[in-house]
C-alpha cells in the first residue's frame, strides 16, 4: 500500500496513476495499492476528499470509507468520512455514483445530489438536491454547514485551524447548525458565528477555546 496524508491546516492536490485528480482536505489519508490502475482502481479514504475521476469503462473506481463503499466510472464528487463523525456524506458535482452501505442497501446519486449515511445503522434517507458548487465548498475556501451537529462542526474547525475547542455542556454538541463563512476569517471569528447561532458565549484560556 502507498498513499498520501495531510496534517491539520493542510490541503493537497494529487494525481493518481490513472489520471484521477484528488483534492485531499485537512487531516485526511488516502491509501491505494502499488499497482493501482492495472487490474483495479480501489482507494481507502479516512477524512475528506474531492475526486475528479478519470473515465475508464473497464475498471470502476471504488472508494472505501469503513463499511461504506462508493463506486463510479467517471465523475466528480466529494466524500466526507472523518473518524468520529456521525455521518458519511457523499455529494456529487457531475456524473453518477453508487453508494453501498450494508449488504443490500445502496443509493445512486447524480450531479447536484447529496446523501448522508450513518455507519452504525442504516438510513433510509433519499438523496437530496444541492447546488453543484456546494459539493465541496472547502476547495474554494468556504465553510458550509447545513444542519450539521455542532460537535462535528467543531471537529472540522479544529482540523482547519489547528486549534483546541471544547464544549462546556456535551449536549450542546447535538444542536444542529446551518451557516456559511470564508475559511480565512480565522478560528475566533468562526466560533463567534457559531456562538451567536447557538445562543452561547466564547472564552479563551490556556490556548483552548471554550463554548458555554
Amino acid at each position: 500500500m502507498t498513499g498520501q496524508q495531510t496534517a491539520r491546516k493542510e490541503t493537497r492536490r494529487l494525481t493518481l496513476p490513472d489520471g484521477t485528480q484528488v483534492w485531499l482536505n485537512t487531516a485526511s489519508t488516502l491509501r491505494y495499492a502499488e499497482d493501482f490502475g492495472r487490474k483495479a482502481r480501489t482507494v481507502y479514504l479516512s477524512g475528506e476528499a474531492y475526486f475528479d475521476v478519470a473515465q475508464d469503462g473497464e475498471l470502476p473506481f471504488i472508494i472505501h470509507t469503513g463499511h461504506i463503499s462508493t463506486t463510479v466510472l467517471g465523475t466528480a464528487f466529494n466524500i466526507r468520512a472523518y473518524p468520529g463523525q456521525a455521518d458519511v456524506i457523499v455529494a456529487v458535482s457531475s456524473g453518477k455514483v453508487k453508494v453501498q452501505y450494508g449488504k443490500e442497501k445502496s443509493a445512486t446519486l447524480t450531479g447536484g445530489q447529496l446523501v448522508k449515511v450513518r455507519p452504525e445503522f442504516i438510513h433510509d434517507d433519499a438523496p437530496r438536491n444541492i447546488a453543484t458548487k456546494d459539493a465541496a465548498p472547502w476547495k474554494d475556501g468556504n465553510m458550509l454547514y447545513d444542519g450539521e451537529k455542532l460537535a462535528d462542526i467543531i471537529s472540522d474547525l479544529e482540523r482547519t485551524y489547528d486549534v483546541r475547542i471544547r464544549l462546556a455542556r456535551p449536549d450542546l454538541g447535538e444542536e444542529p447548525v446551518s451557516t456559511e463563512f470564508r475559511r480565512d476569517i480565522g478560528a475566533e471569528a468562526a466560533l463567534k458565528i457559531l456562538c451567536k447561532l447557538t445562543d452561547s458565549r466564547l472564552t479563551l484560556a490556556d490556548g483552548t477555546y471554550l463554548i458555554h
